[in-house]
């Protein structure tokens, strides 16, 4: 068992040519560093992708989610439902399905939803509402 092979799953491993000469020590700490090369904008991004972030003094949780929040997930949500899965589901649903995207894409998407979700949440209820209105005019005269 290497250790070059320890954290596959994050693309870390020791390339150096020599790293097999070195102490397992120091192979560790070569993993590790590679590691926080590969992963630290991935970090941040989980971070930055929470409530408060680190310092944050709320809570986080789905009682404490704001109503905005909300609305964003439920609009982005049908927004993905509507077209068939072009408009991709939610940030924040995405890590906890487990889908294989870097966080830091997540955290971009996430700033594209908070820009877009209230004006598509508007252009859908205002669609709906001339539709309903359409349908009870056609229905009574």
């Amino acid at each position: 068992c290497g250790t070059g092979t320890a954290i596959s799953s994050s693309g870390a491993g020791v390339r150096e040519v020599d790293a097999w000469s070195k102490t397992s020590g120091e192979r560790s700490r070569l993993v590790a560093e590679e590691y926080q090369g590969l992963r630290h904008e991935d970090v941040l991004a989980i971070v930055d992708m929470s409530f408060g972030g680190i310092g944050g003094r709320r809570v986080r949780g789905g009682q404490n989610a704001t109503k905005r929040y909300r609305l964003q997930v439920f609009t982005m949500m049908l927004l993905h439902k509507l077209s068939c899965g072009v408009v991709p589901p939610p940030a924040l649903l995405r890590v906890a399905v487990g889908d294989d995207v870097p966080f830091a894409t997540l955290r971009w998407q996430q700033k594209v939803e908070k820009v877009v979700a209230l004006p598509a949440f508007v252009v859908i209820m205002t669609t709906v509402a001339y539709g309903l209105f359409l349908f009870v005019q056609w229905k009574y005269f």
